[in-house]
């Protein structure tokens, strides 16, 4: 049971709340086929980033 998130773990869930960014995280994990959370979140960010990129919206 969990009582609480500390910020990273609601960076985390803001990472993947679009379903899209969470399917493509799920896949590059089992290609890896061992992670963590923090690997997990890492994947979400980079792959939002080149959305943004994508999208010519980079900084």
């Amino acid at each position: 049971m969990c009582l609480r998130l500390t910020w990273e773990g609601y960076d985390f869930l803001d990472h993947i709340r679009d379903p899209a960014v969470w399917r493509s995280v799920k896949r590059a994990a089992r290609k890896v086929g061992s992670w963590s959370i923090e690997t997990l979140a890492a994947l979400a960010k980079a792959m939002i980033l080149a959305k943004v990129e994508a999208m010519g919206l980079a900084a």
